[in-house]
């Protein structure tokens, strides 16, 4: 089976360094715990122009757990404009149940810079973020 999660919604790091949710997210129930799952990311993240160095995270959630760390310190260019950045990656693992699993997605400012998820370095495109689950039979 084929799962996909998707938004257009913007989700916002503010001056917070906790992860924030950026409201993309997927949830597949496998039809086999021994089958697995192979998880696609692509997610478009703005620095907002706040602090020159700011770095961001970005994080695949499985359940409540960090699956990876698809982007790790990204946007250090000590720059004060807007940086808009895509992040891309992709995740495999067992299903291992076979109940629902939910993949998502988190950002992290490293230094309290505001760091916004589907928003486009013009501050008025938002950009469509996607997650896709593929189940492999075993």
């Amino acid at each position: 089976q084929v799962i996909e999660g998707s938004t257009n919604a913007e989700s916002s790091t503010g001056t917070s360094t906790s992860q924030v949710d950026t409201n993309l997210s997927a949830t597949i129930t496998p039809t086999n715990t021994n089958n697995k799952l192979l998880v696609f990311v692509h997610q478009g993240i703005t620095k907002f122009n706040t602090n020159a160095a700011s770095r961001c995270t970005v994080r695949l959630i499985k359940d409540s757990t960090e699956a990876s760390c698809f982007g790790d310190m990204i946007g250090h260019n000590n720059a004060t404009s807007r940086e808009y950045v895509h992040v891309s990656g992709s995740h495999f693992a067992v299903a291992g149940s076979s109940n629902a699993i939910t993949f998502k997605t988190t950002i992290q400012s490293s230094d309290g810079g505001n760091w916004v998820a589907g928003t486009q370095a013009t501050g008025t495109q938002q950009s469509k973020q996607s997650i896709v689950i593929l189940e492999i039979a075993a």
